[in-house]
């Protein structure tokens, strides 16, 4: 039968919602004030000043929340995007959609693909009975790794933390993986969770006895992480293991597509010289990552998800990013700042597309003295 699904904010749940949904909050949405040592540097001639006011020693950090929905069912991921799932329940026989997994856009691409109707006041209309659906049994737990690391390690890691804290024995839950990689699941393993608990299912409709929503997938927590981010450094590992030797990281994007430091090799031997280990995180499997951040007390490079692996780091002092200026990002800078370390940003405009570099979007060229002088700068402040 075809039915109309409301909007329904999942933090509002304990408003006269009780039967099919309820809600654990773990903490309220907070301020954060973390002031930490920070330093800007620009290769180029660059006003730094707009790029400067975006690194606020304060900043809001989002509600931390965990659902739990009985009889639900969850769509495939929004087409073509990284993000973004229906998922319908109903409540005191009023059907609904869970509002914070969908963006407008999300509800869009849902709409042109024709997975539901949009109506014009937001409402979704849907005939789930004519949706060929897998269903599963028991308690589950929605679990979606991401492809990028910095956000399986911001947007899903941290809800082993607030399960621990709820009391779930892992060996009782499905952890519904959607589009897992292999690596990822050997990671989960040394978390406690049996590969045999790991349902990956893509690009299916499922449907639920009953599923544990963590919040950390949804709007806010990328960019505004809370405690919980940090937290997982401190996360019992089944196979513990360190690299001792490491304490000086250069993340080399060499291999990677685009945003390059196209003329690499001018500083590599000086990066070795001041004990830097070269390492292009593709080399290495997750785990592996893990170890040989873990013990790391500077992180250096430009800015992409291979610095993301600095969270694991107990002892870190100091992160220092290669920025490009039409790729401006903080989420390292809110890393430093949970980690109570030293923050540093070195600015380069990129390489126009038509240049003789055989360049791709967002590589740049370092000047090798500038650069090596600002390292330097930040070396002596540690």
């Amino acid at each position: 039968m075809l039915k109309k699904y409301q909007p329904f904010d999942l933090r509002k749940i304990n408003e006269g919602h009780s039967s099919n949904a309820k809600l654990v909050l773990h903490s309220e949405a907070c301020n954060i004030d973390a002031k930490i040592s920070k330093f800007f540097c620009s290769q180029d001639d660059i006003n730094l000043e707009n790029f400067i006011a975006t690194f606020t020693d304060n900043y809001k950090a989002p509600e931390v929340y965990t659902a739990i929905l009985k009889n639900c069912c969850i769509t495939p991921r929004a087409p073509k995007l990284p993000r973004y799932w229906g998922i319908f329940f109903e409540e005191n026989n009023i059907p609904y959609y869970v509002f914070n997994f969908l963006s407008s856009e999300a509800k869009k691409r849902f709409n042109d693909a024709k997975y539901f109707y949009l109506e014009d006041d937001d409402r979704i209309s849907l005939d789930l009975e004519k949706v060929n659906k897998i269903h599963i049994s028991g308690l589950s737990v929605w679990f979606y790794t991401f492809r990028n690391v910095d956000h399986f390690l911001r947007e899903c890691l941290p809800s082993l933390v607030t399960l621990k804290q709820m009391g779930y024995d892992f060996s009782a839950l499905n952890f519904i993986c959607p589009e897992i990689l292999p690596d990822i699941i050997d990671f989960l393993c040394d978390f406690g969770i049996d590969r045999r608990n790991i349902i990956s299912l893509d690009y299916q409709w499922l449907s639920f006895d009953e599923l544990i929503i963590p919040c950390f997938s949804t709007f806010g927590h990328l960019h505004t992480p809370t405690k919980y981010y940090t937290e997982i450094t401190n996360y019992p590992i089944i196979n513990s293991k360190s690299r001792e030797d490491i304490k000086r990281i250069y993340v080399s994007r060499a291999n990677a597509k685009m945003r390059r430091v196209i003329n690499e090799d001018v500083i590599v031997s000086e990066l070795i010289a001041r004990g830097f280990s070269i390492i292009e995180p593709g080399n290495y499997s997750k785990l592996e990552q893990r170890e040989i951040f873990s013990n790391a007390e500077v992180v250096i490079g430009p800015h992409g998800m291979g610095i993301a692996n600095s969270v694991f780091s107990k002892n870190l002092k100091a992160i220092l990013e290669i920025m490009n200026t039409d790729y401006h990002r903080i989420s390292y800078f809110r890393t430093a700042q949970l980690k109570g370390c030293l923050y540093a940003a070195y600015y380069v405009n990129p390489l126009p597309l038509d240049a003789s570099y055989n360049n791709n979007y967002g590589d740049i060229v370092i000047h090798k003295t500038k650069f090596l002088n600002f390292l330097d700068s930040i070396l002596k402040e540690i």
